[in-house]
This record gives structure tokens, C-alpha cells and sequence, in this order.
């Protein structure tokens, strides 16, 4: 028996084996399967744009390293939120041309990951917000 803040043992075995399914199927060698690539759908920022969206909004400051990185995610919240996609916005690192850049994601194509597309109407309010004419594009994910 366990108490409510415990995992039952057969949850925890459940758990290991949906993780190493997971693994396996991202990290797959076999020539007919190939590894899948995980992309994420969003838009490409610049650190230093989301430090002066952040600063200009008050929402932290620069004075130290500890400071801009809290200012740029906080940016990043900020953002989602005014734009429409708070519960469905994720900050993160994804690969262009093999350089590693910061992306507003706002979803993803792993089918382990509960990070699904969103409606047209949020992705068209989320651009808006954003003043883009483009809508997002696939990234690698890095």
C-alpha cells in the first residue's frame, strides 16, 4: 500500500518502461526504422531581443548574468501569455544550419511529448501579437 505521495511499484515500472520504449524509438539504429528527427514549431529570437523586450517592459534587469537570463524568460512568459499561448508556449533551444538558437515554440512532433498543434485561431492571434507575416516555421530540437 502506498500513501498518496508515493509511486505504487507497478507505476514505477510502467513509467521506466514507457521511457526506455521512448528512448528507443528516438535513438533507434535500425536501418528501416531511422531515428526520428524532433522538431518544434515556433518562431526564432535573439536572446538580446528578448533582454530588451524584458527590460523595456520592466520585467527584470541586466546587471548580472543570473538577471538577463531571468529577464529573457520572463520576456519569453510575458509573451506567450499577450499572446495568446501561455498554456501552449515553450521557450527552447533549437538547431538552425547547426547553430544552436532560442525559438517560441509552440509545438512539437514527438509523439511521447503532450505538445500538440494548436488551433489555427491561437496560432493566427499568437502572430498577430508577434506583427509576423510568416507563420512559424520547423526546427530541429536541440
Amino acid at each position: 500500500m502506498t500513501t498518496k505521495f508515493e509511486t505504487a511499484p507497478d507505476q514505477r515500472r510502467f513509467s521506466a518502461k514507457v521511457f526506455a520504449e521512448r528512448a528507443e524509438y528516438l535513438h533507434n539504429e535500425d536501418p528501416i526504422l531511422p531515428k526520428m528527427t524532433v522538431k518544434m514549431l515556433g518562431y526564432i529570437i535573439s536572446d538580446q531581443a528578448l533582454l530588451q523586450y524584458g527590460l523595456e517592459n520592466k520585467l527584470g534587469t541586466d546587471e548580472n548574468d543570473l538577471a538577463r537570463e531571468n529577464t529573457i524568460v520572463e520576456a519569453a512568459t510575458h509573451i506567450f501569455a499577450h499572446g495568446s499561448m501561455l498554456d501552449h508556449g515553450r521557450l527552447v533551444g533549437v538547431s538552425v544550419n547547426g547553430e544552436l538558437r532560442t525559438c517560441l515554440a509552440v509545438a512539437c512532433n514527438d509523439p511521447y511529448e503532450r505538445f500538440p498543434l494548436p488551433s489555427r485561431e491561437k496560432l493566427d492571434k499568437f502572430k498577430r501579437f508577434l506583427k509576423m507575416d510568416a507563420d512559424p516555421r520547423w526546427y530541429k530540437y536541440e
